[in-house]
């Protein structure tokens, strides 16, 4: 698993404002970790260039990353959603057809859980499929055809 070194605050700090540390070191070490484990795949060129520059972004906020890694997967899954940033947590989303919050956060035993059931697709490594591996694997394994695989895995958008 690859993770992002942060700068060190004490106390309580809102998600905007965490910083990761500055640097070339740790972007290195997670290209060539991606590298290494995808170049073989089958659409490993058609996305690494994107991916690469993203992660090589001189960004110093951990959320201005996530919001670009984010917009990367959107657009080559063809989802197209605004993506909007709260300054507060908001206990009811407005215009939501569905609520998953609950899912990351895992406070609860939520029946959306099983919101996503993950459909076997090719991967660059072992004989056995590796469920919810990431998207950048099924991305770089599977293209194009990615897109469908996650509405055919998913409860909600099959309906």
């Amino acid at each position: 698993m690859l993770s992002i070194p942060l700068l060190e605050r004490h106390g309580k700090i809102l998600t905007k404002d965490v910083q990761m540390e500055p640097g070339i070191k740790w972007r290195n070490n997670h290209w060539r970790t991606i590298e290494s484990a995808y170049r073989k795949a089958p659409y490993f060129d058609f996305y690494a260039g994107e991916l690469r520059e993203i992660l090589y972004q001189d960004h110093k906020l951990l959320l201005n990353l996530n919001l670009d890694l984010l917009s990367f997967c959107l657009k080559n899954l063809r989802i197209q959603k605004n993506i909007t940033v709260t300054d507060r947590y908001e206990n009811h989303l407005e215009g939501s057809s569905f609520d998953l919050r609950s899912i990351i956060q895992q406070k609860t035993d939520s029946s959306e859980r099983n919101y996503y059931l993950p459909k076997k697709y090719y991967q660059v490594f072992g004989n056995e499929f590796v469920e919810n591996l990431s998207i950048i694997d099924l991305l770089f394994c599977e293209g194009p055809r990615a897109t469908e695989i996650i509405q055919a895995s998913s409860r909600f958008l099959n309906k």
